[in-house]
């Protein structure tokens, strides 16, 4: 049987376009991971893309004979800069409460790629103290609590695979794996050097935000991420938020 390749996603952030190709024979079957560089700012992916796209399904690899394709449908337009945004609202300080636990479960067929967490306070007056929060890798999703709904920056992108979702405070915490990072929060709204963190840093990433090369959290099938308090304290209100991509 002769090979067909399909592309099954075209998706954009930032400077690049990352273009998903099926290949398969019947018997054998290969999926192709290709990433599309251009200048920030400028329109060269858009217009070069479908080009490249159609080098690209008829390239000859892996014994997959050039022009051996399928027809395929290219987008109408490509989300630029597009990302899925969830948030656990503002809730209470407490120890050991996971603000969110985000989770890709197998048979999602997806990547999660984590760009971003932040956490953010109320500015209600409070008698605050620093508090630790950890970020960790996690083999399980948690149960209980209460489900998190995530939200797209854009419309033209896709819907979420019912595999990946979110929960905040979970009553059976997900199960830790990896500690990535640590980082110390400070809740009292008058604290100068705490509301400066948080409007500008981030719990992750933790280089200067902007910075060509920030990495991504990559959360492939059966792995996910938490954000949980450390220090037993309640003296404060915070809102947290992960932004992330599927490909």
């Amino acid at each position: 049987m002769a090979w067909t390749a399909t592309v099954t996603s075209v998706e954009k952030l930032a400077d690049v376009i990352t273009v998903t190709i099926y290949y398969q024979d019947g018997a054998n079957n290969y999926t192709g991971v290709y990433k599309l560089y251009g200048a920030p700012g400028t329109s060269w992916l858009e217009k070069t893309a479908q080009t490249e796209i159609d080098r690209l399904i008829g390239i000859n690899n892996t014994n997959i004979p050039t022009g051996a394709v399928s027809p395929y449908t290219w987008p109408a337009s490509i989300p630029g800069d597009a990302a899925y945004i969830v948030q656990s609202g503002f809730q209470a300080l407490a120890q050991n409460k996971v603000f969110i636990s985000l989770f890709n479960a197998s048979g999602s067929g997806r990547k999660v790629k984590v760009w971003a967490v932040k956490m953010q306070k109320n500015f209600a007056a409070v008698t605050g103290v620093a508090f630790q929060m950890n970020l960790s890798f996690t083999s399980t999703l948690g149960s209980g609590g209460t489900t998190l709904s995530p939200r797209k920056t854009h419309s033209g992108l896709p819907e979420l695979p019912a595999q990946i979702s979110a929960l905040h405070a979970p009553t059976t915490a997900p199960t830790e794996t990896v500690l990535l990072f640590s980082k110390f929060l400070h809740s009292e709204e008058t604290n100068a050097a705490g509301a400066v963190d948080e409007m500008i840093g981030a719990i992750w990433p933790i280089v200067i935000q902007g910075q060509r090369g920030n990495a991504p959290i990559t959360l492939n099938e059966g792995e996910g991420i938490n954000l949980k308090q450390i220090t037993a304290t309640t003296a404060g209100v915070y809102n947290c938020a992960m932004i992330f991509t599927i490909e």
